[in-house]
């Protein structure tokens, strides 16, 4: 059944999203570091490091169409980087980690959220400049990357160093190569009621729906200057 959009989204997303002063979103990290494509945990954090990067030009930007644009392209990186993570590294977390199983449950909780969002962004992206509440829209958009980095820091500040402890060299390497194999295969939109666990089929359904994503994206002309 299609669901038809609620036009309380706007209220109703704000009563789940924590108030922040916009300004402290300037403040955005950056890494200075060369990524080594070898290491996972650059992988991983190259994909987050692009995500605020495109953040930043949305922010920028004052047209309407281009914003919406950087926007998507924040999309298109999250839904590779999150397929990939699921696919890969919460294996991983939940077999090495103490109360892995947990950290995987919550890590899986935020991953949704952050899809859902996405997927209502994305249907609000196609909407006419003169129907949307711009000054909303952009606070929903700030209010998300908020936990969106929260998310990423956790990750890169506490699960990164435990398990790069933990794993051997030669594993990190395959890890490294696994994700970025898995990225390329995987869907290029968000899919909040798809599987998210490598028990309930996600190696089988990922590439799959990726093929069926990007053949889509071709058919509609979606930019394809996103970086592989």
């Amino acid at each position: 059944m299609i669901r038809t959009f609620n036009p309380h989204f706007f209220q109703q997303i704000k009563r789940h999203l924590p108030f922040v002063h916009t300004n402290s979103l300037c403040n955005i990290r950056h890494y200075s570091t060369k990524y080594n494509k070898n290491n996972p945990w650059d992988v991983l954090k190259e994909d987050h490091e692009e995500m605020y990067e495109y953040y930043d030009k949305y922010k920028a930007s004052k047209d309407w169409k281009e914003r919406t644009q950087w926007l998507d392209k924040i999309h298109w990186e999250l839904a590779r980087h999150s397929a990939a993570e699921e696919l890969r590294l919460y294996p991983l977390i939940e077999k090495h980690l103490d109360k892995g199983s947990f950290l995987v449950q919550t890590a899986l909780l935020e991953h949704t959220l952050v899809k859902e969002n996405l997927a209502a962004f994305e249907v609000l992206s196609k909407w006419d400049e003169k129907d949307v509440d711009l000054k909303l829209f952009d606070e929903l958009v700030d209010r998300f990357m908020v936990d969106l980095r929260a998310h990423n820091d956790e990750e890169e500040e506490l699960q990164f160093p435990k398990l790069d402890e933990i794993l051997s060299e030669q594993d990190k390497i395959q890890l490294a190569e696994e994700l970025s194999a898995a990225k390329k295969a995987a869907p290029t939109h968000v899919h909040p009621h798809l599987p998210n666990r490598p028990s309930q089929g996600l190696g089988v359904v990922a590439p799959i729906q990726g093929i069926i994503d990007k053949t889509k994206d071709a058919i509609v002309g979606r930019p394809r200057d996103h970086a592989e």
